[in-house]
């Protein structure tokens, strides 16, 4: 089994990535769409820490 790298480094295949989603127009929006437009006020939190009280106000 390969053992893998202690660090990691994105640049070694998101760039590969990134560069698919380029050509296929993934960043695009459609301006000729009829679907009705959307968004989001308050995106839900990133849990990255210890979990507190605040987390629970999101709910």
């Amino acid at each position: 089994m390969t053992s893998l790298p202690k660090t990691y480094d994105p640049h070694s295949f998101e760039s590969e990535i990134y560069q698919q989603w380029e050509e296929k127009g993934v960043f695009k929006a459609n301006t000729n769409s009829d679907a009705s437009a959307f968004t989001i006020s308050m995106p839900p939190p990133n849990a990255t820490g210890q979990l507190h009280v605040g987390h629970a106000v999101m709910l």
